[in-house]
């Protein structure tokens, strides 16, 4: 199924979206959305003691200088897989009543079926585009929803062949 150029160390788009077409990430269950939270403690909550990367408290405090920013607020989330982290900081936003817009971007078709199902049960309403972060007409379907006040892009860069390029692409898009 996959060629051996993962064996070989060789980074091959086709390969990763392959790989997370079959096994999208995070694995985290359809039945299991509910667990994505806000605690009464006003904290977000997440299944299995995993607090995500992106805390709205503290994208306050070192990335808007401990100013919220003019509303609404403008998310992109760049390889965001299964909508794990793009639910968690948009329960966050909505419990702290936070406008806010939010784009959910990824590779993989199959990642993003179940974020969208995942945003339904929650109730966000988030716009989903499926694209490569490398891929120039991807970027510009992106790019055609806004330039963004926040861009969440945690374990992504990684797995592109060109990670200099898709941080320069996701740099563009920024207010």
């Amino acid at each position: 199924m996959f060629t051996s150029s993962i064996c070989d160390n060789k980074l091959d788009e086709s390969n990763v979206k392959s790989m997370y077409e079959i096994y999208p990430f995070p694995p985290l269950s359809i039945g299991e959305t509910q667990l994505i939270s806000t605690s009464s403690s006003g904290l977000p909550r997440y299944p299995r003691n995993f607090i995500g990367p992106s805390q709205w408290i503290d994208i306050v405090h070192h990335v808007f200088q401990g100013s919220v920013p003019k509303q609404p607020v403008k998310l992109l989330f760049a390889g965001a897989g299964t909508g794990t982290s793009t639910m968690l900081l948009c329960n966050q936003l909505r419990s702290a009543n936070i406008n806010f817009t939010a784009v959910h971007f990824d590779l993989s078709s199959a990642s993003i079926k179940i974020a969208t199902k995942r945003a339904k049960l929650l109730g966000h309403s988030i716009t989903f585009v499926q694209g490569s972060l490398l891929n120039e007409n991807d970027m510009l379907k992106v790019k055609r929803l806004g330039h963004y006040d926040y861009i969440d892009c945690v374990g992504v860069l990684m797995a592109t062949v060109d990670p200099v390029a898709a941080l320069r692409n996701l740099g563009q898009m920024l207010n």
